[in-house]
């Protein structure tokens, strides 16, 4: 491959300061942990950090791609060659997993990282007829098996991850967590969470990370504030064209 994928790549800061003042950033290795989750309450910053984390990711890895599957037009981009919204996400998700097939077959080195961002699955997964629902579960559910050997990677954002939203066991393969905002008990025991030890995230962009399950990596997180998000979605549309 052109890039092995062993940077880490910031895409939140810790609610400490470090001794010298400045913020402790949380690390993402994209190899390491090759599908991640954004989960929030509508305004608690979901799209606001998934921005950030694409950013980033076009940052550490200038020749990365990226799929972006939009259900609710959130992000509001003219027509882009992997930029998918409403019902055509299916289509879009065909496509990752096609590309993600070729890439299998052929014996060229170059792969540049891909990211697939997926935008409101629950919300997506409800509106979408059985057929289309199966066919984009199982989609995911491939990507989560092949696509990091391909140098291909996921993340989810959505209100609630309900492990129904996936084929069964594909929830588990998630590994690293960013969870956006209040929680309910309800909500914090999606993850094995307790409630009482989930810190107060009154503001958007605030909430905690979580890696691999452990509720021993458990750290409360807020997004840096974005000064310029023209220059950043100018940056994310490159990418997805």
């Amino acid at each position: 491959m052109s890039v092995t994928l062993e940077k880490g790549i910031p895409i939140a800061s810790t609610c400490m300061m470090s001794f010298s003042g400045s913020p402790n950033h949380i690390l993402y290795y994209p190899r390491s942990y090759p599908h991640s989750l954004i989960v929030g309450r509508t305004g608690s910053g979901k799209s606001y950090a998934a921005r950030y984390w694409m950013y980033q990711f076009l940052n550490y890895y200038p020749n990365a791609k990226l799929y972006l599957l939009d259900f609710k037009n959130e992000f509001n981009f003219p027509q882009l060659p992997r930029y998918y919204t409403n019902f055509d996400c299916v289509q879009g998700m065909k496509s990752f997993v096609k590309e993600m097939g070729e890439r299998q077959e052929s014996h060229n080195v170059d792969k540049p990282p891909i990211l697939l961002y997926i935008d409101e699955l629950s919300a997506l997964l409800t509106f979408l007829d059985k057929k289309d629902a199966e066919t984009f579960r199982h989609g995911i559910s491939l990507a989560y098996m092949v696509s990091r050997a391909q140098n291909m990677f996921t993340l989810t954002g959505m209100q609630r991850a309900d492990a129904s939203n996936w084929v069964a066991g594909a929830r588990d393969n998630i590994s690293f967590v960013m969870l956006l905002g209040e929680f309910s008990k309800e909500g914090c025991e999606m993850f094995s969470l307790k409630k009482e030890n989930m810190g107060a995230c009154p503001y958007p962009g605030m909430g905690h990370i979580l890696i691999n399950g452990n509720s021993n990596s458990l750290l409360k997180i807020k997004i840096p504030f974005l000064r310029d998000t023209q220059k950043i979605d100018r940056r994310i549309i490159e990418a997805l064209t």
